[in-house]
């Protein structure tokens, strides 16, 4: 499940790098199913999420950790429930 929420931000991200960095060499065309693909990938996720959420799951918790300096951490928190 943790996963999936890092999906939903990550899927059109990494879709928007490929095409940035490429896009000339990739044509127009596959630039623009490249990106309908990583939203369309976020969006499955999203709904997935949704159906877990709607079926009682719930997670309150860190994703990852952005920088931590000593004893302060700089976490992405996501927290879904009902």
């Amino acid at each position: 499940m943790k996963l999936l929420y890092l999906v939903v931000p990550f899927a059109p991200l990494a879709a928007a790098l490929v095409v940035g960095l490429f896009g000339r060499r990739l044509g127009r065309t596959l630039s623009h199913w490249l990106c309908i693909a990583g939203v369309a990938i976020a969006f499955a996720a999203s709904i997935a999420i949704a159906r877990e959420v709607a079926g009682g799951h719930t997670f309150n918790g860190d994703l990852y950790t952005w920088a931590q300096v000593g004893g302060v951490k700089s976490r992405s928190a996501s927290s879904s429930t009902r």
